[in-house]
Protein backbone atom coordinates (compact mmCIF):
# COMPACT_ATOMS: atom_id res chain seq x y z
CA UNK A 1 0.00 0.00 0.00
CA UNK A 2 1.54 3.73 -0.79
CA UNK A 3 2.34 5.97 1.47
CA UNK A 4 -0.60 8.07 0.22
CA UNK A 5 -3.17 5.29 0.45
CA UNK A 6 -2.27 4.73 4.09
CA UNK A 7 -2.73 8.59 4.83
CA UNK A 8 -6.36 8.52 2.89
CA UNK A 9 -6.75 5.65 5.40
CA UNK A 10 -5.86 6.85 8.69
CA UNK A 11 -7.89 10.08 7.81
CA UNK A 12 -4.62 12.38 7.35
CA UNK A 13 -5.39 15.37 5.03
CA UNK A 14 -2.64 17.12 3.84
CA UNK A 15 -3.04 20.99 3.06
CA UNK A 16 -0.42 21.93 0.10
CA UNK A 17 1.53 25.17 0.59
CA UNK A 18 0.45 26.41 -3.10
CA UNK A 19 -3.35 26.45 -2.53
CA UNK A 20 -5.62 27.14 -6.36
CA UNK A 21 -5.26 31.07 -7.14
CA UNK A 22 -8.90 33.07 -7.77
CA UNK A 23 -8.65 36.36 -6.02
CA UNK A 24 -11.91 38.36 -6.44
CA UNK A 25 -10.70 41.54 -6.69
CA UNK A 26 -12.77 44.94 -5.95
CA UNK A 27 -14.75 46.69 -7.80
CA UNK A 28 -13.19 49.72 -9.83
CA UNK A 29 -14.60 53.13 -9.44
CA UNK A 30 -16.43 52.50 -12.31
CA UNK A 31 -17.66 49.59 -11.48
CA UNK A 32 -19.42 50.96 -8.30
CA UNK A 33 -20.99 54.17 -10.13
CA UNK A 34 -22.26 51.69 -12.15
CA UNK A 35 -23.50 49.44 -9.00
CA UNK A 36 -24.95 52.56 -7.57
CA UNK A 37 -26.70 53.65 -10.45
CA UNK A 38 -28.53 50.13 -11.11
CA UNK A 39 -29.22 49.63 -7.60
CA UNK A 40 -30.97 53.32 -7.37
CA UNK A 41 -32.87 52.12 -10.89
CA UNK A 42 -33.91 49.26 -9.60
CA UNK A 43 -35.59 50.49 -6.36
CA UNK A 44 -37.14 53.46 -7.99
CA UNK A 45 -39.02 50.62 -10.25
CA UNK A 46 -40.03 48.74 -7.47
CA UNK A 47 -41.09 51.47 -5.33
CA UNK A 48 -42.93 53.07 -8.67
CA UNK A 49 -44.50 49.97 -9.73
CA UNK A 50 -46.04 49.64 -5.88
CA UNK A 51 -46.88 53.27 -5.63
CA UNK A 52 -48.62 53.25 -9.63
CA UNK A 53 -50.21 50.24 -9.04
CA UNK A 54 -53.10 51.32 -7.23
CA UNK A 55 -53.99 54.35 -9.58
CA UNK A 56 -52.65 52.45 -12.95
CA UNK A 57 -52.76 48.65 -12.43
CA UNK A 58 -51.16 47.67 -15.42
CA UNK A 59 -48.11 50.12 -15.39
CA UNK A 60 -48.16 49.39 -11.59
CA UNK A 61 -47.50 46.06 -11.81
CA UNK A 62 -45.26 45.92 -14.98
CA UNK A 63 -43.09 48.27 -13.69
CA UNK A 64 -42.86 46.71 -10.14
CA UNK A 65 -42.05 43.60 -12.22
CA UNK A 66 -39.69 44.43 -14.06
CA UNK A 67 -38.11 46.04 -11.19
CA UNK A 68 -37.63 42.71 -9.43
CA UNK A 69 -36.40 41.17 -12.83
CA UNK A 70 -33.78 43.63 -12.63
CA UNK A 71 -32.73 42.81 -9.12
CA UNK A 72 -32.63 39.47 -9.44
CA UNK A 73 -30.45 39.87 -12.71
CA UNK A 74 -28.40 42.77 -11.32
CA UNK A 75 -25.84 40.42 -9.23
CA UNK A 76 -25.19 37.99 -11.73
CA UNK A 77 -24.02 40.47 -14.70
CA UNK A 78 -23.25 43.65 -13.39
CA UNK A 79 -19.01 43.10 -13.63
CA UNK A 80 -17.12 41.66 -10.45
CA UNK A 81 -20.45 41.55 -8.17
CA UNK A 82 -20.88 38.36 -9.14
CA UNK A 83 -17.70 36.90 -7.93
CA UNK A 84 -18.26 39.30 -5.08
CA UNK A 85 -21.64 37.61 -4.11
CA UNK A 86 -20.17 34.10 -4.17
CA UNK A 87 -17.13 34.96 -2.10
CA UNK A 88 -19.77 35.94 0.70
CA UNK A 89 -21.77 33.16 0.00
CA UNK A 90 -18.70 30.67 0.02
CA UNK A 91 -17.74 32.85 3.92
CA UNK A 92 -21.71 32.31 4.99
CA UNK A 93 -21.20 28.22 4.58
CA UNK A 94 -17.37 28.93 6.16
CA UNK A 95 -18.55 30.12 8.85
CA UNK A 96 -21.68 27.26 9.69
CA UNK A 97 -18.98 24.53 9.12
CA UNK A 98 -16.26 25.57 11.50
CA UNK A 99 -19.16 26.53 14.09
CA UNK A 100 -20.90 22.67 13.33
CA UNK A 101 -17.05 20.82 13.32
CA UNK A 102 -16.09 22.55 16.57
CA UNK A 103 -19.49 21.94 18.27
CA UNK A 104 -18.97 18.17 17.16
CA UNK A 105 -15.76 17.45 18.23
CA UNK A 106 -16.42 19.12 21.99
CA UNK A 107 -19.06 17.04 22.00
CA UNK A 108 -16.71 13.64 21.00
CA UNK A 109 -13.65 14.85 22.60
CA UNK A 110 -13.58 11.93 25.02
CA UNK A 111 -12.79 9.46 22.42
CA UNK A 112 -11.58 11.22 19.04
CA UNK A 113 -8.40 11.18 20.26
CA UNK A 114 -5.50 14.05 20.32
CA UNK A 115 -3.87 13.26 17.28
CA UNK A 116 -7.46 13.91 15.75
CA UNK A 117 -8.56 16.76 17.43
CA UNK A 118 -4.67 18.30 16.32
CA UNK A 119 -5.85 17.51 12.99
CA UNK A 120 -9.22 18.96 13.18
CA UNK A 121 -7.56 22.07 14.57
CA UNK A 122 -4.84 22.50 12.06
CA UNK A 123 -7.85 22.38 9.11
CA UNK A 124 -9.92 24.57 11.21
CA UNK A 125 -7.30 27.17 11.64
CA UNK A 126 -6.45 26.92 7.92
CA UNK A 127 -10.07 28.06 7.28
CA UNK A 128 -9.71 30.89 9.48
CA UNK A 129 -6.95 32.35 7.82
CA UNK A 130 -8.29 32.24 4.41
CA UNK A 131 -12.03 33.91 5.22
CA UNK A 132 -11.05 37.31 5.60
CA UNK A 133 -8.90 37.26 2.25
CA UNK A 134 -10.32 37.76 -1.48
CA UNK A 135 -9.04 34.53 -2.81
CA UNK A 136 -12.13 32.29 -3.39
CA UNK A 137 -10.77 29.63 -4.72
CA UNK A 138 -8.46 28.75 -1.61
CA UNK A 139 -11.17 29.30 1.21
CA UNK A 140 -13.29 26.45 -0.81
CA UNK A 141 -10.12 24.40 -1.20
CA UNK A 142 -9.67 25.07 2.53
CA UNK A 143 -13.60 24.40 3.37
CA UNK A 144 -13.58 21.05 1.06
CA UNK A 145 -10.95 19.74 3.66
CA UNK A 146 -12.09 20.60 6.43
CA UNK A 147 -15.57 18.81 5.54
CA UNK A 148 -14.09 15.94 4.39
CA UNK A 149 -11.73 15.51 7.49
CA UNK A 150 -14.88 16.12 9.68
CA UNK A 151 -16.65 13.19 7.89
CA UNK A 152 -13.87 10.92 8.20
CA UNK A 153 -13.92 11.53 12.03
CA UNK A 154 -16.16 12.94 13.49
CA UNK A 155 -20.27 11.77 13.66
CA UNK A 156 -22.23 14.69 12.46
CA UNK A 157 -25.77 15.90 12.18
CA UNK A 158 -27.53 14.64 8.41
CA UNK A 159 -28.96 17.47 6.75
CA UNK A 160 -32.09 16.37 6.88
CA UNK A 161 -31.62 16.17 10.78
CA UNK A 162 -30.58 19.85 10.42
CA UNK A 163 -33.34 20.56 8.58
CA UNK A 164 -35.83 19.51 10.61
CA UNK A 165 -34.16 21.38 13.87
CA UNK A 166 -34.17 24.42 12.07
CA UNK A 167 -38.09 24.07 11.03
CA UNK A 168 -38.96 22.79 14.29
CA UNK A 169 -37.12 25.47 16.28
CA UNK A 170 -39.02 27.89 13.48
CA UNK A 171 -42.44 26.59 14.34
CA UNK A 172 -41.78 26.80 18.25
CA UNK A 173 -41.00 30.56 17.81
CA UNK A 174 -43.91 31.08 15.71
CA UNK A 175 -46.34 29.01 18.20
CA UNK A 176 -44.76 31.09 20.98
CA UNK A 177 -45.02 34.27 19.55
CA UNK A 178 -48.62 33.18 18.68
CA UNK A 179 -49.62 32.25 22.22
CA UNK A 180 -47.90 35.11 23.97
CA UNK A 181 -47.55 38.36 22.01
CA UNK A 182 -49.17 38.75 18.70
CA UNK A 183 -52.21 36.52 16.62
CA UNK A 184 -53.08 37.23 12.71
CA UNK A 185 -56.63 37.47 12.45
CA UNK A 186 -58.98 38.68 9.00
CA UNK A 187 -62.20 40.48 8.90
CA UNK A 188 -65.13 38.10 7.84
CA UNK A 189 -67.88 40.62 8.25
CA UNK A 190 -68.92 44.59 7.35
CA UNK A 191 -69.59 45.05 11.10
CA UNK A 192 -66.69 47.50 11.33
CA UNK A 193 -66.83 49.26 8.17
CA UNK A 194 -65.46 52.09 6.95
CA UNK A 195 -62.50 51.53 9.92
CA UNK A 196 -62.18 47.69 8.94
CA UNK A 197 -62.98 46.40 5.73
CA UNK A 198 -63.55 42.77 4.49
CA UNK A 199 -60.45 41.00 3.79
CA UNK A 200 -58.20 43.44 5.80
CA UNK A 201 -55.55 40.88 7.43
CA UNK A 202 -54.21 41.84 11.17
CA UNK A 203 -51.82 42.08 14.04
CA UNK A 204 -53.87 41.64 17.05
CA UNK A 205 -51.67 42.44 20.51
CA UNK A 206 -52.17 39.76 22.86
CA UNK A 207 -49.87 40.98 25.51
CA UNK A 208 -51.06 44.74 26.18
CA UNK A 209 -54.14 43.55 28.21
CA UNK A 210 -51.84 41.07 30.44
CA UNK A 211 -50.52 37.75 30.20
CA UNK A 212 -52.67 35.25 28.79
CA UNK A 213 -51.71 31.31 29.37
CA UNK A 214 -52.45 28.88 26.28
CA UNK A 215 -55.86 26.75 26.73
CA UNK A 216 -56.50 27.72 30.08
CA UNK A 217 -58.58 31.05 31.32
CA UNK A 218 -55.60 32.21 33.14
CA UNK A 219 -54.58 35.88 32.52
CA UNK A 220 -51.52 37.05 34.46
CA UNK A 221 -50.60 41.40 34.95
CA UNK A 222 -54.32 41.39 33.61
CA UNK A 223 -55.16 45.23 32.39
CA UNK A 224 -58.85 46.43 31.24
CA UNK A 225 -58.64 48.01 27.94
CA UNK A 226 -59.45 51.63 27.49
CA UNK A 227 -62.40 53.31 25.96
CA UNK A 228 -62.07 53.50 21.70
CA UNK A 229 -60.00 50.52 21.52
CA UNK A 230 -60.35 47.79 19.03
CA UNK A 231 -60.31 44.36 20.75
CA UNK A 232 -60.63 40.96 19.31
CA UNK A 233 -62.74 38.94 21.76
CA UNK A 234 -63.96 34.65 22.25
CA UNK A 235 -67.78 34.73 21.21
CA UNK A 236 -69.62 35.03 24.52
CA UNK A 237 -72.25 33.33 23.60
CA UNK A 238 -70.65 30.42 21.97
CA UNK A 239 -66.80 30.78 23.17
CA UNK A 240 -66.04 27.53 20.69
CA UNK A 241 -67.00 29.78 17.64
CA UNK A 242 -64.92 32.35 15.83
CA UNK A 243 -63.78 35.21 17.12
CA UNK A 244 -65.48 38.50 17.18
CA UNK A 245 -63.57 42.20 16.28
CA UNK A 246 -65.34 45.09 17.95
CA UNK A 247 -64.77 49.02 19.25
CA UNK A 248 -64.54 49.29 23.89
CA UNK A 249 -67.57 51.79 23.84
CA UNK A 250 -67.85 51.45 28.14
CA UNK A 251 -65.62 49.82 30.68
CA UNK A 252 -67.02 48.35 34.16
CA UNK A 253 -69.73 51.03 35.78
CA UNK A 254 -70.53 52.78 32.93
CA UNK A 255 -74.01 54.16 31.72
CA UNK A 256 -74.56 53.69 27.85
CA UNK A 257 -76.96 55.55 26.17
CA UNK A 258 -78.10 55.07 22.60
CA UNK A 259 -80.49 57.35 21.65
CA UNK A 260 -81.49 58.95 17.72
CA UNK A 261 -78.51 56.42 16.85
CA UNK A 262 -75.76 58.67 18.62
CA UNK A 263 -74.20 57.49 21.92
CA UNK A 264 -73.83 59.30 25.21
CA UNK A 265 -71.10 57.36 27.72
CA UNK A 266 -71.36 58.30 31.72
CA UNK A 267 -68.38 57.39 33.23
CA UNK A 268 -69.01 55.52 36.98
CA UNK A 269 -73.04 56.15 35.97
CA UNK A 270 -72.11 59.46 36.30
CA UNK A 271 -71.93 62.65 34.79
CA UNK A 272 -73.21 61.76 31.31
CA UNK A 273 -71.35 63.67 28.27
CA UNK A 274 -72.53 62.79 24.49
CA UNK A 275 -69.70 61.46 22.50
CA UNK A 276 -68.05 64.04 20.35
CA UNK A 277 -69.15 63.74 16.76
CA UNK A 278 -69.78 65.71 13.47
CA UNK A 279 -70.77 64.54 9.86
CA UNK A 280 -67.96 63.97 7.29
CA UNK A 281 -70.48 62.57 4.13
CA UNK A 282 -73.51 61.95 3.41
CA UNK A 283 -74.99 59.34 0.92
CA UNK A 284 -71.44 57.20 0.76
CA UNK A 285 -72.08 54.43 -1.85
CA UNK A 286 -70.43 50.89 -0.39
CA UNK A 287 -70.69 47.72 -0.84
CA UNK A 288 -71.11 44.60 1.40
CA UNK A 289 -67.27 44.63 1.61
CA UNK A 290 -66.72 48.20 2.64
CA UNK A 291 -65.76 49.40 -1.08
CA UNK A 292 -66.40 52.84 -2.18
CA UNK A 293 -68.95 52.83 -5.93
CA UNK A 294 -65.89 55.01 -7.14
CA UNK A 295 -63.44 51.87 -6.66
CA UNK A 296 -65.09 48.92 -7.52
CA UNK A 297 -67.90 48.35 -9.75
CA UNK A 298 -68.88 44.95 -7.73
CA UNK A 299 -72.24 45.76 -6.04
CA UNK A 300 -75.19 46.12 -5.49
CA UNK A 301 -74.23 49.22 -3.36
CA UNK A 302 -76.17 50.70 -0.37
CA UNK A 303 -75.84 54.70 0.81
CA UNK A 304 -74.47 55.45 4.25
CA UNK A 305 -73.67 58.66 6.33
CA UNK A 306 -70.58 58.76 7.52
CA UNK A 307 -69.27 60.70 10.93
CA UNK A 308 -66.53 61.38 13.02
CA UNK A 309 -66.55 60.41 16.17
CA UNK A 310 -64.69 60.70 19.82
CA UNK A 311 -64.28 57.92 22.15
CA UNK A 312 -62.34 58.12 25.16
CA UNK A 313 -59.00 59.70 23.21
CA UNK A 314 -59.36 58.15 20.00
CA UNK A 315 -61.19 60.18 16.82
CA UNK A 316 -62.20 57.57 14.41
CA UNK A 317 -64.83 57.30 11.87
CA UNK A 318 -68.36 55.53 11.93
CA UNK A 319 -71.03 55.20 9.30
CA UNK A 320 -74.84 54.87 9.76
CA UNK A 321 -77.55 53.98 6.78
CA UNK A 322 -79.67 57.03 5.63
CA UNK A 323 -82.85 55.04 7.22
CA UNK A 324 -81.94 53.22 10.24
CA UNK A 325 -84.63 50.52 9.50
CA UNK A 326 -82.24 49.59 6.23
CA UNK A 327 -79.87 47.82 8.71
CA UNK A 328 -80.00 44.17 8.82
CA UNK A 329 -79.61 44.25 12.55
CA UNK A 330 -81.68 47.17 13.51
CA UNK A 331 -84.64 46.32 16.14
CA UNK A 332 -86.30 48.04 19.44
CA UNK A 333 -82.67 46.78 21.00
CA UNK A 334 -80.72 49.12 18.74
CA UNK A 335 -81.06 52.04 21.43
CA UNK A 336 -81.49 52.47 24.96
CA UNK A 337 -79.75 52.69 28.09
CA UNK A 338 -77.23 50.30 29.60
CA UNK A 339 -75.35 49.68 32.42
CA UNK A 340 -71.83 47.94 32.07
CA UNK A 341 -71.37 44.88 34.39
CA UNK A 342 -68.70 44.45 36.63
CA UNK A 343 -65.69 42.54 34.53
CA UNK A 344 -67.32 43.17 31.45
CA UNK A 345 -67.37 45.83 28.75
CA UNK A 346 -70.15 47.37 26.55
CA UNK A 347 -69.11 47.09 22.30
CA UNK A 348 -70.11 48.63 19.37
CA UNK A 349 -69.26 48.06 15.61
CA UNK A 350 -68.26 51.25 13.34
CA UNK A 351 -71.09 50.09 11.42
CA UNK A 352 -73.92 51.14 13.44
CA UNK A 353 -76.52 49.59 11.41
CA UNK A 354 -75.07 46.46 10.39
CA UNK A 355 -73.46 45.35 13.81
CA UNK A 356 -74.42 42.74 15.96
CA UNK A 357 -72.80 43.89 19.30
CA UNK A 358 -73.54 44.49 23.28
CA UNK A 359 -76.72 46.45 22.37
CA UNK A 360 -78.43 43.15 21.70
CA UNK A 361 -78.95 40.63 24.57
CA UNK A 362 -76.73 37.46 25.13
CA UNK A 363 -78.68 34.33 23.67
CA UNK A 364 -76.43 30.80 24.12
CA UNK A 365 -75.36 29.52 20.88
CA UNK A 366 -77.29 32.32 19.13
CA UNK A 367 -76.11 35.74 17.35
CA UNK A 368 -76.17 38.14 20.14
CA UNK A 369 -73.57 37.63 22.74
CA UNK A 370 -74.36 41.14 24.96
CA UNK A 371 -71.78 42.57 27.21
CA UNK A 372 -68.00 40.87 26.58
CA UNK A 373 -66.55 39.44 30.15
CA UNK A 374 -62.65 40.86 30.22
CA UNK A 375 -61.25 37.45 30.56
CA UNK A 376 -62.50 36.64 27.00
CA UNK A 377 -61.08 39.04 25.66
CA UNK A 378 -57.80 38.01 23.62
CA UNK A 379 -55.93 41.48 22.59
CA UNK A 380 -55.90 44.63 20.92
CA UNK A 381 -56.32 44.95 16.83
CA UNK A 382 -52.69 47.18 16.55
CA UNK A 383 -51.88 47.32 12.34
CA UNK A 384 -53.49 46.23 9.65
CA UNK A 385 -50.48 44.47 7.65
CA UNK A 386 -52.15 43.05 4.09
CA UNK A 387 -55.37 44.20 2.55
CA UNK A 388 -57.38 41.55 0.00
CA UNK A 389 -60.35 42.47 -2.34
CA UNK A 390 -61.29 45.87 -4.20
CA UNK A 391 -61.05 45.98 -7.70
CA UNK A 392 -57.25 44.79 -7.99
CA UNK A 393 -57.83 42.41 -5.24
CA UNK A 394 -55.04 44.07 -2.90
CA UNK A 395 -56.01 47.77 -1.68
CA UNK A 396 -52.49 48.88 -1.26
CA UNK A 397 -53.57 51.84 0.04
CA UNK A 398 -54.20 49.70 3.53
CA UNK A 399 -51.17 47.72 3.79
CA UNK A 400 -49.57 48.56 7.59
CA UNK A 401 -51.84 50.71 8.48
CA UNK A 402 -52.00 51.58 11.82
CA UNK A 403 -55.41 51.13 13.51
CA UNK A 404 -57.20 53.84 15.60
Amino acid sequence: MSVEAKRRRLGTVDLPDERPGGEVKALPPMGLSLLALAAVAVAAGILFGLFLAHAEPRAGWLSFLAGCVALYLLPRYLPGLRERDALRRARRQAHRLLKGVRAAAKKQRTWIGEGTKQKLEDASRTLEQALPGTDLAALEFAAKKLDELADKVLTRKSAVREYTEQIGGAVVVALFIRAFFYEAFQIPSASMVPTLLVGDHLFVNKFVYGLSIPFTDLKFFQRAPKRGDIVVFNNPADPSGDDIIKRVIGLPGDKVIVQDRHVTVCPGGTSCQPLEWHWLKKGVRLNGDGDSASDTRAGPFQKYDQFEERVGRVNHVAQETEDARQGPYWSPFSEGTWTVQPGHVFVMGDNRDDSEDSRFPLIRGGPSFGQVPLSYIKGRADIIWLSLGGPHGVRFSRTFKLLQ
